[in-house]
């Protein structure tokens, strides 16, 4: 779709609040001449006038290299979305539309490795705490990035 100008909003606030309700976000990159997108969690963290950006990949996705070579990415939050037929408009010869939300964030990506500042893996728990349900009935405890050997990462007492 074409986002019409007088439809582009402005105010910092919504932007980031409509962000934050559909953390759920596309991040896109480019790897060998080709696009390449990841879905993924994205946390945003405001430091003054900067806006930062948290979202975890795996080493494995591709999508993970892309951002490493090239620094940069575009990550889209996707809100609520309709189509809109042309009997709406009252008119003859009008065409239908789709109605959107989404915000678009462009910047260069930061790799977080082993030896990150404490505080940058905080990813893990809002996003476990947040998203995953309870553990199936008789599966014992609530799955941790601590308790993942694939997963390496300071222990929260360290963070």
């Amino acid at each position: 779709m074409h986002p019409s100008r007088v439809f582009h909003e402005h105010d910092r606030a919504l932007l980031l609040e409509t962000a934050r309700q559909n953390a759920f976000a596309l991040i896109i990159s480019s790897l060998n001449n080709r696009p390449i997108a990841a879905h993924a969690p994205v946390l945003l963290d405001e430091a003054g006038a900067d806006i930062h950006l948290r979202f975890h990949l795996a080493n494995a996705n591709p999508a993970t290299e892309a951002l490493k070579q090239t620094g940069q990415t575009l990550v889209v939050f996707t809100g609520p979305h309709a189509y809109v037929s042309p009997d709406w408009y009252g008119q003859p010869d009008q065409v239908g539309t789709w109605n959107y939300i989404s915000v678009e964030a462009e910047g260069p990506v930061t790799p977080l490795t082993a030896d990150a500042p404490p505080g940058c893996w905080t990813i893990f728990p809002p996003c476990t705490r947040a998203n995953l349900p309870q553990s199936p009935p008789g599966h014992g405890t609530r799955w941790t990035p601590q308790s993942s050997p694939a997963c390496s990462l300071p222990s929260p007492a360290s963070s």
